[in-house]
């Protein structure tokens, strides 16, 4: 139990067996702690050193031979106090390093009906008010899916902002800015912007969304959709 109690405090194996054959000793010699632990004289010297960096073992000098101690055992946890704060020294570097190394980026792909419905599903779930412009299929391919989503959107009132191509009927939210632009100036497919995510919907059978998840991307497809927006007719 004392083992692994002090490896759990970043002592070697070798280290505690040392501190605890000097503890039961009370002063000792090299060739004294040998005989006791079981190490080689050698060895033990290396451990001593490191004890003494510590400040776990001391020593004293007796008619020219070298009697070593352990330290109180209370100086463990100095020894605590002393790592915690040299690694409070580093702590805004380590955090800088996980900022710089975190992930930025993640992109997931999604098919089908399923997969368009997961997709609406997590709009709901984030419960953020949405962009949304391009080319709309939604209530052609699933047009009760989407009453429902409709009806659960108005309930957690989420915003609905939307750039559509011109003579396009959708099923209006409560909440819901709508402007109208020509063809020539929207995707293809139909884009969502939601918090720090874009999804992309090709509508090619069997269908596929692209979810992106950056602060980049998603700032970029609001830049453009806001660009839209100012040339769009109501």
């Amino acid at each position: 139990m004392e083992i692994d109690s002090l490896k759990e405090i970043g002592l070697q194996e070798g280290e505690i067996k040392l501190y605890i054959s000097l503890l039961k000793l009370n002063e000792a010699t090299a060739t004294e702690i040998s005989k006791h632990s079981g190490m080689h004289r050698s060895h033990i010297y290396d451990l001593i050193e490191k004890l003494k960096e510590k400040g776990l073992v001391s020593f004293v000098i007796k008619n020219n031979v070298k009697y070593f101690r352990a330290s109180d055992p209370g100086n463990i946890l100095d020894y605590l106090d002393e790592r915690k704060e040299n690694i409070k020294k580093i702590m805004p570097e380590l955090s800088k390093l996980r900022d710089i190394t975190k992930e930025t980026l993640s992109v997931e792909i999604y098919k089908g009906k399923e997969g368009i419905k997961t997709i609406l599903n997590d709009i709901l779930k984030e419960e953020k008010d949405y962009l949304l412009f391009g080319n709309l299929k939604f209530e052609k391919i699933m047009p009760l899916f989407i009453e429902q989503f409709v009806k659960r959107a108005d309930k957690l009132k989420i915003t609905e902002r939307a750039i559509l191509e011109s003579g396009t009927k959708i099923i209006p939210t409560k909440r819901n800015e709508y402007k109208y632009i020509s063809k020539e100036y929207l995707f293809p497919n139909a884009i969502v912007v939601y918090g720090n995510k874009v999804a992309t919907f090709i509508w090619q059978d069997p269908f596929y969304i692209i979810l992106s998840k950056s602060d980049e991307i998603s700032q970029s497809h609001k830049s453009h959709f806001n660009t839209l927006w100012k040339i769009a007719k109501n």
